[in-house]
């Protein structure tokens, strides 16, 4: 740590060198993901005797955070790729700083911020202490380092405050849409309409398989502006007034019931995606919640004992027997 500290970083200017090049590796993991580079800003200012650093780039995934701040010369940097790779340079301003504050804005709209906070006095006094030298970097980060999760950052509303005078930029999603495909698949929606026919099905399967395999291909060359999408009949209309009609009338859980054939396995509970599915006396009882009716829990009962109103009785049932 003393090496780092005071040998690689021994002049304050190197501050500034070594967290704008984090701000422009952040800049190219987002560039990857089609972000384009006049979006992008790096901003440096001087206020209360403070020093800050903020760019809107692509930074640490929200479950990494914590972890990749305790850890030195540990980075997922590419050398061929990067400016910075070795996992150090956000130690630079530990001889010049009384603390280190870093900030990841998690959701900007929603004030969801994580902090590591690394206190450099502190660390500065463990330096003069006998047994420093027999501290390995976890053990040191352990006692200078400390993470705020988004319930306990020390100071939302100020990050907040700081970071309002770029809310525009900050808001601004960013994210554009390249390519798109569609893939027609087997119908499942049995509270309407009956299942096709097994012939039926595997023609309609053999030919989604072709049409994966072609958009794995364009994904993997990095195809942009390649579009194939299906929209079907009438899709202006399904997407307004059939789509509101299906969320306020075709969404509500209290249509679902169990026959008698109910075996009480629970496998409907353990497939919803939403969790709105819970075992009572062995019996599925469905919540009031977000239902996606996606149906699994109708169409992957084994007993066939799961119905959504009386007219999936006289329906069949479908799921995919290739996954």
């Amino acid at each position: 740590m003393k090496i780092i500290t005071e040998s690689l970083y021994d002049k304050p200017i190197v501050v500034f060198r070594e967290y704008v090049q984090n701000a422009a590796d952040s800049f190219f993991k987002s560039m990857n993901c089609g972000i384009v580079k006049d979006d992008l800003f790096c901003k440096i200012w001087h206020e209360n005797e403070c020093l800050f650093f903020l760019d809107n780039g692509n930074g640490i995934i929200e479950d990494q955070f914590q972890e990749e701040m305790r850890h030195i010369a540990y980075s997922q940097k590419k050398r061929t790729l990067n400016i910075g790779y070795k996992g150090i340079g956000r130690l630079s301003g530990i001889s010049y700083c009384e603390r280190l504050i870093f900030v990841n804005v998690v959701s900007y709209e929603e004030e969801k911020y994580q902090e590591y906070v690394i206190e450099c006095q502190k660390y500065n006094e463990l330096k003069k202490q006998d047994d420093y030298s027999e501290l390995g970097f976890e053990e040191l980060m352990d006692q200078i380092g400390t993470y705020y999760d988004q319930d306990t950052c020390s100071d939302v509303k100020k990050i907040s405050r700081l970071l309002f005078r770029y809310k525009e930029i900050l808001k601004k999603k960013n994210i554009f849409l390249n390519s798109g495909f569609s893939i027609a698949m087997p119908d499942n929606y049995v509270v309407l309409f009956d299942v096709m026919s097994k012939e039926q099905q595997t023609e309609k399967l053999d030919k989604a398989d072709k049409i994966i395999y072609k958009i794995a291909k364009m994904i993997a060359l990095q195809k942009n502006n390649f579009f194939r999408v299906e929209k079907g009949k009438f899709p202006l209309l399904k997407s307004t007034l059939l789509h509101y009609l299906f969320h306020h009338f075709y969404t509500n859980t209290k249509h679902f019931y169990t026959t008698g054939d109910c075996i009480g396995c629970g496998k409907c509970e353990a497939l919803c995606p939403t969790h709105i599915i819970h075992m009572k006396s062995e019996k599925p009882y469905w919540d009031k919640g977000n239902c996606y009716m996606c149906l699994a829990c109708l169409n992957y009962c084994p007993k066939e004992a799961i119905q959504y109103t009386k007219k999936t009785e006289k329906h069949g049932r479908y799921h995919n027997t290739r996954l």
